[in-house]
Protein backbone atom coordinates (compact mmCIF):
# COMPACT_ATOMS: atom_id res chain seq x y z
CA UNK A 1 0.00 0.00 0.00
CA UNK A 2 2.76 2.44 0.92
CA UNK A 3 4.53 1.79 -2.38
CA UNK A 4 1.32 2.13 -4.38
CA UNK A 5 1.56 -1.50 -5.52
CA UNK A 6 -1.40 -2.95 -3.65
CA UNK A 7 -3.52 -5.52 -5.46
CA UNK A 8 -7.28 -5.71 -5.02
CA UNK A 9 -6.87 -8.88 -2.92
CA UNK A 10 -4.24 -7.23 -0.72
CA UNK A 11 -6.52 -4.23 -0.22
CA UNK A 12 -9.33 -6.56 0.82
CA UNK A 13 -6.99 -8.25 3.33
CA UNK A 14 -5.92 -4.86 4.66
CA UNK A 15 -9.51 -3.72 5.14
CA UNK A 16 -10.40 -7.02 6.80
CA UNK A 17 -7.45 -6.56 9.15
CA UNK A 18 -8.86 -3.23 10.26
CA UNK A 19 -11.77 -5.12 11.78
CA UNK A 20 -9.39 -7.04 14.08
CA UNK A 21 -8.41 -4.99 17.15
CA UNK A 22 -4.89 -6.41 17.32
CA UNK A 23 -4.32 -5.89 13.60
CA UNK A 24 -5.82 -2.40 13.78
CA UNK A 25 -3.23 -1.37 16.39
CA UNK A 26 -0.44 -2.85 14.28
CA UNK A 27 -1.61 -1.03 11.14
CA UNK A 28 -2.07 2.18 13.08
CA UNK A 29 1.49 2.04 14.41
CA UNK A 30 2.95 1.33 10.97
CA UNK A 31 0.97 4.11 9.29
CA UNK A 32 1.77 6.60 12.04
CA UNK A 33 5.50 5.88 11.68
CA UNK A 34 5.27 6.16 7.90
CA UNK A 35 3.45 9.50 7.96
CA UNK A 36 5.82 10.87 10.62
CA UNK A 37 8.68 9.90 8.31
CA UNK A 38 7.00 11.71 5.41
CA UNK A 39 6.61 14.83 7.54
CA UNK A 40 10.29 14.74 8.50
CA UNK A 41 11.35 14.32 4.87
CA UNK A 42 9.09 17.18 3.81
CA UNK A 43 10.44 19.41 6.56
CA UNK A 44 14.05 18.64 5.55
CA UNK A 45 13.24 19.36 1.90
CA UNK A 46 11.72 22.73 2.82
CA UNK A 47 14.76 23.60 4.94
CA UNK A 48 17.15 22.49 2.21
CA UNK A 49 15.15 24.44 -0.38
CA UNK A 50 15.20 27.57 1.77
CA UNK A 51 18.95 27.24 2.27
CA UNK A 52 19.49 27.02 -1.50
CA UNK A 53 17.55 30.23 -2.21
Amino acid sequence: MLNNELTANELAEFIEGLRDVQQEKHYSDILENYFNHLLQVSKRERIDGANND
